[in-house]
């Protein structure tokens, strides 16, 4: 307390450069823990809406730490040389970060109940709302991730994801639209640019490995023939005659001969009604409930799709990715 106070500092006329902040370790420390009472007992739980909730307090931790990822990425030129550096130096501070998470189970087993608190007015229609964990990229990647390994805190984060009724009834018609009730087999292959990320500095970066497998041309970007091969191959296997391919391409000739080499192949045009910004969910989607699906190892959209399988309780020998060996994927 008094440490906290500055009373020890004042006695000897010293004083605080900034205003005095806590960590937010600390803050969830003490938000789990509760407070003291007036004989001084500590541990009394807090009131309602008293104190600082445990997932306010991983908001300010999450946040701190991708401002720090953000100010190194920031930080370094374009160089060989600083990307070499920017590697190490990120390694290091994602292990930090990971550090600092893995203090954070030990406090989530103690408190399972524990939840977060809304900043609103109890008047407010705003207190009802839940507390949300917001992502602004594909929730893909995690620490463990070897063949697709997925921790089971990536699990359980897929698990609870909720689309929109409007999203999930544009799905329905968009299958419907295209395979009635069939069964059908889908495949994602990623384009747009992505030949310079498989052959140039985009994959060298990661010393062109991926999951724990060295990766192939064929594997981040197949060739015409590769897609049809493995589409064939997998509609074979699973005794289905329809497909579906998302894919970014807007490459008119390969699309044309993709068709030729699989003539029940469709792709899903989304009508002008439709926000762009729902397409890929859609895509995404489709994709998941695929009675099988052929993906594109590196992309991180193949990687949602697959966790979102996983969620959907699909089998791991249902999901299949281009010049990637058979067996190759973890079976969770």
């Amino acid at each position: 307390g008094g440490a906290f106070s500055g009373a020890f500092f004042k006695r000897r006329g010293l004083r605080f450069a900034t205003a005095a902040r806590m960590s937010p370790f600390v803050e969830v420390r003490q938000a789990s823990s509760g407070r003291a009472d007036a004989s001084g007992r500590a541990g009394v739980p807090y009131a309602p809406r008293e104190g600082l909730g445990y997932w306010r307090s991983a908001a300010l931790l999450l946040g701190r730490q991708q401002a720090e990822l953000s100010a190194l990425l920031d930080a370094h030129g374009v160089t060989e040389a600083a990307e070499e550096r920017l590697a190490e130096r990120e390694a290091r501070l994602v292990g930090r970060h990971a550090a600092q998470l893995e203090e954070w189970r030990a406090i989530a087993a103690e408190h399972p109940r524990l939840k977060g608190e809304l900043s609103f007015a109890p008047a407010t229609p705003a207190r009802r709302l839940p507390d949300a964990l917001v992502f602004d990229f594909a929730p893909a990647y995690n620490f463990r991730l070897e063949a697709f390994a997925f921790d089971a805190e990536l699990r359980r984060v897929h698990r609870a994801i909720r689309y929109t009724p409007a999203l999930r009834a544009v799905t329905a018609a968009a299958r419907r639209a295209l395979f009635g009730h069939a069964a059908y087999v889908a495949a994602h292959l990623r384009r747009d640019g992505y030949e310079m990320y498989c052959r140039g500095a985009g994959l060298d970066f990661y010393r062109r490995s991926r999951y724990g497998i060295a990766v192939t041309q064929r594997m981040c970007f197949p060739s015409v023939d590769d897609v049809g091969r493995a589409l064939r191959a997998t509609m074979r296997a699973h005794g289905i005659h329809h497909a579906l391919l998302a894919t970014n391409s807007r490459d008119d000739t390969e699309l044309s001969l993709l068709r030729a080499e699989l003539p029940t192949l469709r792709r899903w045009d989304a009508p002008e009604s439709i926000p762009r910004e729902w397409v890929p969910h859609v895509e995404l989607l489709l994709c998941a409930t695929a009675e099988a699906f052929v993906g594109t190892v590196t992309s991180t959209f193949s990687a949602s799709v697959l966790a979102q399988r996983d969620a959907r309780s699909a089998p791991r020998n249902s999901t299949s990715f281009f010049g990637v060996p058979e067996g190759w994927l973890a079976v969770p």
